[in-house]
């Protein structure tokens, strides 16, 4: 289904159990044969034509055909469902930490839209085209497209077992109200209910040229500001010494100060600079401060201890460097972090 560069696949399609069957710009696309599997209700191998790579393209080349296209080799929206059905709740965070085409997102909007879900996603991705396609396809899906091709939705969906079989006339009943909750005029026509394999289902059809429902959801989009840290290795022939780590003076101070203020404590940061310049803020009694100026040396002596405002137990400050004994600090009950080596690096 997928490129996998080894010796498995070829012995796979020599033995049979894999077959080809057809090409994608090409590259063969493989399908597996009649495989078994044992133990477990998750299958192992999946053989629906709908999970195969040419899926994943038609539905993207669907969303972007004013583009061309847009992604080599998209994972198909259905198998990404069933993936994220079978092994977790309505509730879930789904994290994909390798994005793509942002087929993760799609699914869980479907899924949300399906089932009446809370589910949430991150998705994460460092290439050229997190804007123009990861995030332009949640875009696209939550405003609506255009159709390039006859598009089905999948409204409803029950998966029959033995256990549950005693209920199809209830999910039979739930198909019909998921298709009458609909607006009028959503789609061009409603397939179902009717059974695909052992589910019962409703779709959605929009005909090629019409327009596809948006779903209900939504997204933020951020990218990546600037390192905090600058470090620069030191020679190779200098096999013991260490980096020399300094923090980057074109970040903002606010960003530095909410990083500060995130590794000690993991909680919402409040600006409270107006009470103190160096102070980030009070947690579970404890204060901390950040005597951070850029290009600057900030030294903690009882001319900056005068400055604190607030008193914490401990009273936590980072600055450059300390000029008080450690017995002078505990007697005060301040703690002294120095800058940059003692700031986490996350």
């Amino acid at each position: 289904m997928y490129r996998k560069t080894s010796a498995v696949p070829i012995s796979k399609i020599e033995s049979g159990d894999l077959e080809v069957v057809g090409t994608e710009n090409g590259r063969p696309t493989l399908i597996f044969g009649e495989n078994s599997t044992v133990g477990g209700q998750i299958p192992t191998i999946w053989l629906e034509k709908e999970f195969h790579t040419t899926s994943g393209t038609q539905e993207l080349s669907s969303l972007f055909a004013d583009q061309g296209k847009v992604f080599d080799y998209p994972k198909p929206v259905r198998l990404v469902e069933n993936v994220i059905y079978a092994v977790s709740n309505r509730n879930a965070l789904v994290l994909d930490s390798f994005a793509g085409s942002g087929t993760t997102g799609h699914a869980v909007m479907n899924l949300n839209e399906r089932d009446g879900g809370s589910r949430r996603y991150i998705l994460i991705e460092l290439g050229d085209y997190a804007d123009s396609v990861t995030a332009e396809r949640q875009r696209r899906i939550i405003g609506g497209h255009l159709a390039k091709r006859e598009t089905r939705t999948r409204l409803y969906e029950k998966k029959l077992t033995s256990g549950n079989l005693k209920n199809a006339a209830r999910f039979v009943d739930e198909a019909h109200a998921a298709i009458n909750a609909l607006p009028q005029g959503s789609y061009d026509t409603i397939d179902g209910p009717k059974m695909d394999g052992p589910s019962i289902v409703v779709e959605g059809v929009t005909s090629s040229g019409s327009h596809v429902p948006g779903i209900d959801s939504g997204f933020s989009y951020y990218e990546l500001g600037p390192a905090l840290f600058d470090v620069e290795e030191p020679p190779i022939a200098s096999k013991s010494a260490s980096p020399s780590i300094s923090l980057n003076a074109s970040v903002p101070i606010e960003a530095v100060r909410r990083y500060v203020w995130h590794t000690e404590t993991r909680a919402s940061y409040v600006d409270r600079t107006a009470e103190c310049p160096w102070l980030l803020g009070e947690n579970a009694q404890a204060a901390y401060y950040l005597a951070y100026v850029p290009g600057q040396e900030t030294v903690l002596d009882y001319g900056l201890l005068k400055e604190l405002t607030v008193k914490g137990h401990p009273t936590v400050v980072y600055a450059s460097r300390c000029a008080l004994s450690q017995e002078q600090l505990d007697a005060m009950g301040v703690v002294f972090k120095q800058i940059p080596s003692q700031i986490a690096r996350m």
